[in-house]
């Protein structure tokens, strides 16, 4: 199941290579905004990808719960610690360190 886990990230992954083709900028923070566009009249971001989170915070995320990950959302957490995409139509988000909003 790993395996095809891994693959699912890669996929993912080549995904977030084609739209930095579109502009990209990294913040301070780790976040990273892909696909510079015009939205009315000011320019905005496609797509908001955050930094993938350490084994130490996912740990803190577990005993938070209660409960472990899945296995395979834990590798994808490592990754990638979640993303907005297409504008905020779609979001999927694990742990944001303090001081981090997309809005």
């Amino acid at each position: 199941m790993l395996t095809s886990v891994n693959q699912h990230i890669v996929t993912i992954s080549d995904l977030i290579d084609g739209w930095r083709a579109l502009g990209s900028r990294k913040l301070r923070s780790g976040v990273e905004l892909l696909g510079r566009m015009p939205v009315d009249d000011e320019m905005a971001w496609m797509h908001v990808v955050f930094p993938g989170c350490s084994a130490a915070t996912l740990d803190g995320i577990e005993r938070v719960i209660g409960t472990a990950l899945p296995t395979s959302l834990r590798a994808f957490y490592r990754c990638c610690g979640g993303m907005n995409l297409f504008l905020g139509a779609f979001h999927l988000c694990s742990y944001r360190p303090a001081g981090v909003q997309v809005g």
